[in-house]
């Protein structure tokens, strides 16, 4: 899921999320039983608690610490976001100087919340449509020259929004793959001990 990108279509994300439910179908089905497999039988039930409260303990903490990065992520990226988009909007003079510090003002105004709330707005706006809102007297070839202009900036700055939550996203992503990997090297380490001394008893 890294390495997705604002780019991406329902089938990239699709054969990714195919892959991980495979991998979750695997490891639910026979983690227990590798996990187990080294416990004598007269402890299976302490060994079956423990491995237990240890899974949903690493579910609950897993998926706050990737929610508490998402959000931690999410505003700054945001924020950034609307910065490129106000230096994309004074950029552009292929528009009137009057729709043209409109924009800005409506983008600085906004406010940016954790949640993303305003992405969605800063997203959605209908830039063209200012372009009809211009004075009777603005001539028809301007005003449609600049409806043309105002649709291609509102496609930038609606990147620009995306990529930041799509970061937002990877970063959480990110965290999840490192402690997987770690969790990867720790459990290789770990049955390469056991394996190395028949007589241990991980109990």
């Amino acid at each position: 899921l890294y390495t997705l990108n604002r780019d991406s279509t329902l089938l990239d994300t699709a054969w990714r999320g195919i892959l991980i439910g495979i991998g979750m179908g695997f490891i639910f089905i026979s983690l227990p039983n590798i996990v187990l497999s080294e416990v004598p039988r007269a402890k299976l039930g302490v060994g079956s608690g423990v491995f237990n409260t240890f899974r949903q303990g690493g579910f609950t903490v897993g998926g706050a610490i990737m929610i508490s990065v998402f959000t931690g992520q999410l505003q700054p990226n945001l924020e950034q976001a609307r910065t490129n988009s106000i230096a994309l909007v004074q950029a552009d003079t292929k528009i009137l100087p009057q729709l043209r510090d409109g924009i800005v003002t409506g983008l600085k105004k906004a406010v940016i919340t954790s949640s993303g709330s305003s992405s969605s707005s800063a997203v959605n706006f209908n830039l063209p449509a200012l372009a009809d809102k211009l004075p009777p007297q603005v001539l028809a070839q301007v005003r449609a020259a600049n409806r043309a202009e105002l649709q291609v900036l509102q496609t930038e700055i609606s990147n620009e929004f995306k990529t930041g939550i799509v970061d937002s996203f990877k970063a959480a992503w990110l965290v999840a793959a490192i402690v997987s990997l770690g969790g990867l090297v720790a459990a290789f380490f770990a049955l390469t001990a056991t394996h190395t001394d028949p007589n241990t008893d991980i109990a």
